[in-house]
């Protein structure tokens, strides 16, 4: 009981009144020695202060790990500032401040807290999921998990600090800890391989869509020359190393009533370990289409996966713009038909490739709410809503095309469900209840498979029409 009443008032003293008003995202990638943490906070999330020639945000990025009986295992927090010259970009969706860090933990199953506090605002953000660090000596070779990266080119010249005569092309990496890409963007990821036997080896990764369709295959042989010493102490990285658009750590202390443990991270080793590191990308021309992708990277000997070698696996996804490909664009324009009239519907399907972006722009400037500002809350909501209803209402129901997500679309989720399960006298029901608007619609299981149909469709017609 003291340990939770501790643990409590630890937490309190750390969390405003609005904790989850800021929007982050975390990526968690177990290494032999260490783990790290990536995230990416898009500026708008921030306040900014002016600067020198500029404006300046700082913030504290803060890792708690707790065991399975609530206890604080591990625990640090790291004080972060990032500048920028332009104010527009203080409050911009499409950029971000990517980052880092690492530290060292002993092998086990965690929960993993982060939090995310401006220190010019009284905003925060919280985030919380369930990790697993595995032991990196139960065997050799082994492989970390797998950090996802982003690239950004340019050219030397583009440096304040270099001739503008000098065009050198530039690649720099920096974390994606949303796995998520856009077209024409190259995929790039990192791993690690560690082996008590400089023998040669082979890194072996396959990605596959989500059809089963293995879309790209690679290989890379490691050569008995190419490992290296693997030491813990010089794995734990420095939270001052930046890159672009990421924040320059200033300052790293552990959080007061944290457990620590020493830099072995509880992971003795049995022999001596030597490592790899390796960094992939692939060309964005592999990939047709967006969606979600599967990569599994394994290392065996001699090219011959049988022989032994762990795996590792991790998923990414493709976020394609809607005029990417006509397949994209009909595929999204079809999924508007529960908000646009039938004209509507026509003139976007039939617009040529190069009206298409007008069209579709045009229709969706109708329905912004803040015409004035980058977002259009509508569209957003549109399809959020579109998404929950396919992971809701799955085969054998249709999705977004289901009678219920038909329903979940148009006026967003119930205020109550009342739902029968399968009886003897009756077939699965369930009853959607909207009290603002004195809706009612009754879906049946007709055939007791999950496929559910709106029996009252007169009620949908009836909502339709004051909708308008």
């Amino acid at each position: 009981m003291v340990r939770y009443f501790t643990l409590f008032f630890l937490l309190l003293a750390w969390l405003p009144s609005n904790v989850g008003a800021m929007e982050y995202y975390t990526d968690f990638i177990p290494y032999k020695g260490r783990v790290e943490i990536t995230y990416e906070i898009p500026n708008d999330q921030l306040q900014f202060v002016t600067h020198t020639n500029g404006y300046i945000t700082f913030f504290n990025f803060i890792a708690i790990f707790e065991d399975e009986n609530g206890n604080i295992i591990k625990s640090d927090i790291w004080k972060r500032s990032y500048k920028i010259e332009n104010y527009q970009e203080t409050s911009l969706l499409s950029q971000s401040i990517f980052g880092d860090v690492s530290l060292s933990i002993p092998p086990g199953s965690y929960r993993l807290i982060t939090r995310v506090e401006g220190m010019h605002s009284s905003e925060v953000g919280l985030n919380e999921e369930s990790v697993q660090v595995p032991d990196f000596n139960s065997q050799s070779p082994l492989i970390s998990g797998i950090k996802f990266l982003k690239t950004v080119k340019w050219s030397n010249g583009d440096s304040l600090n270099t001739p503008k005569t000098d065009l050198t092309p530039v690649v720099q990496y920096y974390p994606n800890p949303r796995r998520t890409y856009e077209e024409e963007e190259d995929i790039a990821f990192q791993f690690e391989i560690y082996s008590t036997d400089t023998c040669q080896l082979t890194a072996i990764w396959k990605i596959v869509d989500c059809d089963q369709k293995i879309v790209f295959e690679g290989k890379k042989t490691i050569e008995s020359s190419e490992w290296s010493p693997f030491s813990v102490l010089n794995r734990i990285r420095s939270p001052g190393r930046s890159s672009p658009r990421v924040g320059v750590g200033l300052e790293r202390r552990t959080l007061p009533h944290s457990r620590t443990h020493p830099p072995d991270s509880g992971q003795k080793e049995s022999g001596e370990f030597r490592f790899h590191n390796s960094q992939i990308t692939i060309h964005h021309s592999q990939f047709t289409k967006g969606g979600d992708y599967f990569l599994r990277v394994q290392v065996a000997e001699d090219s011959d996966p049988a022989r032994g070698g762990t795996t590792s696996t991790a998923t990414f996804s493709l976020d394609f713009s809607i005029f990417y490909t006509e397949e994209n664009y009909i595929e999204r324009v079809e999924k508007m038909e529960y908000l646009a009239t039938p004209e509507e519907m026509k003139v976007l399907k039939n617009a040529p490739p190069e009206e298409r972006e007008k069209v579709y722009q045009e229709f969706w400037k109708k329905h912004d709410p803040t015409p004035i500002t980058e977002r259009n809350e509508v569209e957003e909501e549109y399809f959020r809503r579109v998404e929950i209803a396919d992971e809701q209402f799955t085969p054998p129901d249709q999705g977004w095309r289901s009678d219920r997500g038909r329903i979940y679309i148009k006026l967003g989720p119930p205020d109550q469900v009342q739902e029968q399960a399968f009886s003897l006298s009756t077939n699965p029901y369930q009853i959607w209840h909207y009290f603002g608007h004195n809706y009612q619609f009754v879906f049946v299981d007709e055939h007791g498979i999950g496929q559910y149909t709106l029996t009252n469709r007169e009620e949908e017609i009836r909502a339709d029409r004051e909708r308008r």
